[in-house]
């Protein structure tokens, strides 16, 4: 019983987690659609570059709505094989975030590797993190907090869901062991 109770918990912190990034990933993909759709609204389209600095911040969005959707979907499987593929997928999310991070802590030139930006969106923003700087860091330092959170829940998720299993199979009742759904105990949420 404790087991269950343990387990519905770490499945609900997980739902959470999810909801919380997936939440995140749809603020940076409507933040790209807002800047794609003003910059669809220009009058000077023709003499404009390609908008390349809109794309990877959708691209990431989506990336965030699709590994919290698949980590939703996986707390409430709670199934070994899928726990597992979530906390993979989110730790290749934490070493690309950190590799990201790394090569603009070290790489004093950067900004040099940017194509020209003939519009000056990148300067305007690059204006608004510098000048709201620690909420900016504040806000980094949540998501990636948030991530970092997900996977050891995941992980123990999957411990209790595998050694759930292991005491459920020990059981002398092997009907409840073909009929999972049905155990009246361990209802998760």
């Amino acid at each position: 019983m404790t087991s269950c109770v343990c387990r519905s918990c770490l499945t609900f912190l997980l739902k959470f987690l999810n909801y919380l990034q997936g939440l995140i990933g749809i603020s940076i993909a409507l933040y790209s659609v807002w800047m794609l759709g003003s910059w669809n609204h220009r009058t000077d389209l023709q003499q404009l570059p390609f908008p390349w600095f809109i794309y990877p911040p959708m691209g990431v969005g989506l990336l965030f709505c699709l590994i919290s959707y698949t980590g939703y979907l996986t707390a409430g499987m709670a199934n070994n094989c899928c726990l597992f593929l979530y906390a993979l997928l989110i730790t290749i999310l934490i070493l690309l975030e950190a590799a990201l991070v790394a090569d603009l802590m070290l790489n004093q030139h950067w900004e040099e590797d940017l194509p020209h930006d003939a519009v000056g969106e990148h300067g305007r923003f690059h204006k608004f993190v510098g000048e709201n700087f620690d909420v900016s860091k504040y806000v980094a330092i949540c998501v990636f907090g948030i991530q970092v959170f997900c996977l050891p829940v995941a992980l123990v998720l999957r411990i209790t869901v595998h050694y759930g299993s292991l005491n459920y199979a020990t059981t002398p009742d092997s009907d409840m062991m073909q009929k999972p759904l049905l155990d009246p105990e361990c209802v998760l949420i």
